[in-house]
């Protein structure tokens, strides 16, 4: 059946560790999507309203604490929720922040086992929530290298929490990426060239096949063509120079490879649903922290 979520594009770039958004909103919009990050999400002041991760729906309450791992679809909606000054803190960070030699030790037991049930999510308890709530807000205050202790020490205190609840009863199915060394290597190509004009006939040559094979194998592997896949990473990148810089959108269509404005608006309003301006302004406040 025919895949009817959104992956979304996130600011997180590959050469950081974590990415964290800080947000005061007035309701829920956001469709339900899903992203190959791993997600922390903290919501205060939203009781009422409906949480959906994988095939779990339900309400939630006053503190909202929830781990979603890679690829799983969610969102939160307005639900019965009627407060208009919600508070969400959001924490992104990438599936191979942690090598495996170092998840395998005994000592990281209970947090390989947290991650490991992310990929239904996790919510952890009220308590937690609640007790996790200055601290998640400290972190949003700190820069560059100082904030990595504090995001292992929030995700280590999580792991050693108590009543934590699984919630979907399926897994995510949109792991073609990490599964396909073939589609690892047009991943890489694009991640070097994305701001270059790319040919596909060009890429093609280099992974010896054609054009027509090319497109067809990224249609099957992650429903779009080669164009698709590549607008998406420019996406990306546009959308973090939105939030994280003052560059004009002018110089920004020029860094992010597309060269010609008014296809970037048409592309960028057809990817987030809105234009460039409104994205910017949309994610006022929002801090990205520990780059490398």
């Amino acid at each position: 059946m025919k895949n009817i979520y959104n992956r979304q594009i996130t600011p997180l770039s590959e050469n950081d560790c974590f990415a964290v958004f800080d947000r005061c909103k007035s309701r829920f919009d956001f469709p339900v999507h899903f992203h190959p990050e791993y997600e922390l999400n903290f919501i205060y002041r939203a009781k009422g309203a409906k949480r959906i991760i994988g095939d779990h729906i339900a309400t939630i309450d006053n503190y909202e604490l929830v781990l979603i791992g890679p690829n799983l679809i969610h969102c939160w909606e307005q639900g019965l929720c009627i407060r208009d000054d919600i508070r969400e803190i959001t924490i992104l960070f990438h599936r191979d922040i942690f090598h495996e030699s170092i998840l395998n030790r005994e000592a990281m037991h209970k947090f390989r086992n947290m991650l490991k049930q992310s990929q239904r999510g996790i919510l952890f308890s009220y308590e937690t929530a609640k007790k996790m709530h200055k601290k998640l807000e400290g972190l949003t205050q700190k820069k560059g290298y100082e904030a990595f202790p504090s995001f292992l020490a929030v995700l280590f205190e999580l792991s050693v929490s108590d009543n934590m609840k699984v919630l979907s009863g399926i897994l995510p199915t949109h792991n073609a990426f990490y599964l396909n060394e073939k589609l690892k290597l047009v991943h890489d190509y694009v991640f070097g060239h994305y701001r270059e004009k790319i040919k596909i006939n060009d890429l093609a040559a280099k992974l010896n096949t054609t054009v027509v094979s090319l497109n067809r194998f990224m249609k099957q592997q992650t429903g779009r063509t080669f164009t698709a896949f590549l607008n998406d990473h420019r996406i990306s990148h546009a959308s973090r120079l939105l939030i994280e810089t003052q560059k004009s959108i002018s110089e920004i269509v020029a860094e992010s490879g597309f060269y010609n404005q008014a296809n970037f608006n048409r592309i960028f309003k057809q990817k987030r649903g809105c234009s460039p301006t409104q994205f910017r302004k949309n994610y006022a406040g929002v801090k990205t922290v520990f780059n490398t």
